[in-house]
């Protein structure tokens, strides 16, 4: 089998909960699942972009950036950085509060995380068919997904081969040549 032309690097942030308070330990109000799309033969850029942006902010060199921990400043720097970079970025973003109907996301663990994975595996699919190049892979994109404590791998890869294998076409509309659940 040839090389992929494109890595995925999924992670998120906030949680699937759907009880708010104003104090903690309430639920966010925000789901935001991101992917940095780059290609193949670039990947490295996203390690050289991640090391000059801890050089820059002062950090240590293998410290975990979290985007919500961060004052505004640093948050500029980072955001140019990836402004002027060869990656692209596909978000979904969820307001959980004005969800109509809550309760469809709460009759099975993770069905939110799933659900908002797969709008996000459509989009990304649909950017990397777009922008194929001849002699660069096989137009497919290895998704890398970041470690949930909470949620294995098998499990969401699974739910992938379920969309591919079950999935009305009209409702799922990942493009298949470039995102393999295997």
């Amino acid at each position: 089998m040839s090389k992929p032309s494109f890595r995925v690097y999924v992670d998120e942030s906030g949680d699937e909960g759907f009880v708010f308070r104003s104090d903690p330990p309430g639920s966010s109000h925000w789901l935001v699942i991101s992917a940095v799309v780059t290609r193949m033969e670039s990947d490295l850029t996203v390690v050289e972009l991640m090391k000059r942006v801890r050089t820059t902010l002062g950090r240590d060199p293998k410290q975990a950036l979290h985007f919500v921990k961060m004052d505004h400043a640093p948050r500029v720097v980072w955001a140019r950085e990836i402004g002027q970079s060869q990656v692209r970025t596909v978000s979904i973003l969820v307001h959980k509060p004005t969800i109509q109907e809550p309760e469809r996301f709460q009759s099975q663990k993770h069905l939110l995380y799933r659900y908002v994975c797969r709008m996000l595996l459509e989009r990304v699919s649909w950017l990397c068919r777009d922008h194929r190049k001849d002699g660069f892979g096989d137009g497919r994109a290895e998704v890398i997904f970041s470690n949930r404590s909470q949620m294995s791998y098998d499990e969401l890869r699974h739910y992938v081969r379920h969309l591919k294998q079950d999935s009305d076409p009209m409702k799922v509309s990942i493009d298949w040549s470039v995102i393999d659940p295997d």
